[in-house]
């Protein structure tokens, strides 16, 4: 088990699993000094950026060879946990966390999927005030209460609703694309 108030995350380029260079985020240009000691702090510097831009930042302070520059954009942690993978503001594509519930709350199957994974991140004492919550589309409370998650779990919350939101993006342009033809 984690135990995350020991656990340090980097933001790191990787090339083989367990072969990273680690990024020193302040380094970067992009940063103006600005230091992320935690995940959130990580995820909330990169998801400002687009991959392309966190990339050439990195090159721009020469931080990394080109083996490197050609691997994976992850962030590792200090407890050698496989690496996670990075928000950056074309992963995000437009995603809003609050607005896509709001929008899809109404939609059973979202709900279904919604309270699967969410109830399997939370304590035992409020899985059922949360499936309550969900089915009466209470987003104030259920905001409330998925902020009441640790972090490195919202985050696994997050980043699964994120690829949902683009799946289902996708899907929608591949509906307009067969319309017009």
């Amino acid at each position: 088990m984690k135990n995350e108030k020991e656990q340090k995350h980097f933001l790191a380029l990787q090339t083989l699993p367990g072969k990273n260079v680690y990024i020193d985020i302040s380094l970067l240009d992009l940063a103006g000094g600005y230091f992320p000691n935690t995940l959130e702090e990580i995820d909330a510097f990169t998801a400002y950026f687009s991959h392309e831009e966190i990339i050439k930042a990195i090159q721009r302070a020469n931080l990394a060879d080109q083996e490197f520059l050609n691997g994976t954009l992850c962030i590792v942690d200090n407890q050698k946990h496989k690496p996670l993978k990075v928000i950056t503001k074309d992963y995000l594509d437009g995603f809003n966390f609050e607005q896509y519930l709001f929008l899809n709350l109404n939609d059973k199957n979202f709900t279904n999927l919604l309270i699967n994974k969410a109830t399997s991140l939370m304590e035992d004492n409020v899985k059922a005030l949360f499936r309550e919550k969900v089915k009466t589309e209470d987003l104030a409370a259920i905001l409330e209460m998925i902020n009441t998650i640790p972090y490195l779990k919202r985050r696994k919350l997050l980043v699964y609703l994120i690829d949902h939101y683009r799946q289902n993006k996708e899907k929608g342009q591949e509906l307009k694309l067969d319309k017009a033809a």
